[in-house]
């Protein structure tokens, strides 16, 4: 995978702390008052923990504390650029470029807590996908994003009827499912708990209910224009693997549950009775 991770050495005597505890003290310390002074040891700090080796655990737990550190610092900084006029002026625009590396290193650190739980997870060479947790919409053992090795589909695909394929092209909807599904009815398939990736739906509120209306973009109302077209493919490109699944995970039989409610002419009437 290449994901352009800065390399990580083991820390220093003068690296900023890598256990939880120390690293809270440490940002418990900074300059509240002085947000330039704030802004510049934050993403020091930040900028120092993707360089240095530590438990993903660890890593983690920095990672939530410094994001909370970083909204407050982008509340502060986006009054520098939002509503401006354009061309920004060169204050306005270093103000930018230094938003965008805050953003950048919390971005690499997510990242590499995917790539070393994916790596240990792929450590089997029979594995093609592994599963990470959606903690907004969590589905026991399902994965909304997924991390794909290449040679698996390049020698498998990740569809059973097209050849080096990564996801089958509905309009929007189940493409998730079928790639993992496809993949469990091939052992080749590893849900990861500790890799995390949050799904943040247009529409959506933080605990994962949908509020739809203006909050929509055009991918989603295209999504849920072709939603009962995606439901007819879904359930006919199943039939392919489903059952041959061997433990199937609750987000599986959720899955079949589905099926039986809208398959044939009953699935159709109940779809449209719930747009009418």
């Amino acid at each position: 995978m290449r994901l352009n991770l800065p390399e990580q050495n083991a820390p220093t005597a003068d690296s900023s702390p890598s256990n939880p505890r120390k690293l809270k003290k440490v940002l418990s310390a900074l300059p509240n008052a002085n947000m330039g002074e704030l802004t510049r040891q934050t993403f020091q700090i930040l900028r120092d923990q993707n360089r240095q080796t530590m438990p993903n655990k660890h890593r983690l737990e920095n990672l939530e504390m410094l994001r909370e550190q970083t909204r407050k610092i982008f509340n502060n900084l986006k009054k520098y650029f939002i509503n401006r006029t354009l061309p920004l002026s060169d204050k306005s625009q270093k103000i930018v470029n230094l938003n965008q590396s805050i953003l950048k290193e919390l971005i690499n650190g997510y990242k590499i807590i995917v790539y070393e739980a994916a790596i240990a997870a792929m450590a089997d060479p029979t594995v093609g996908v592994v599963g990470t947790v959606d903690p907004i919409a969590p589905l026991p053992n399902h994965s909304s994003h997924s991390l794909v090795r290449r040679r698996y589909i390049e020698e498998r695909s990740g569809c059973v009827d097209l050849r080096d394929t990564v996801l089958y092209p509905y309009w929007h909807g189940f493409t998730d499912h079928e790639l993992v599904g496809v993949a469990k009815s091939r052992h080749a398939y590893v849900y990861c708990e500790d890799s995390r990736v949050e799904h943040h739906h247009p529409g959506w509120d933080k605990q994962g209910r949908v509020r739809g209306g203006a909050a929509l973009d055009e991918t989603y109302r295209k999504g849920n224009r072709n939603h009962r077209r995606d439901t007819v493919s879904f359930i006919e490109r199943s039939e392919h693997w489903r059952h041959l699944i061997d433990a199937p995970s609750p987000a599986d039989i959720g899955v079949r549950k589905f099926i039986a409610r809208n398959r044939g002419l009953r699935g159709a009437l109940r779809y449209y009775l719930r747009r009418s």
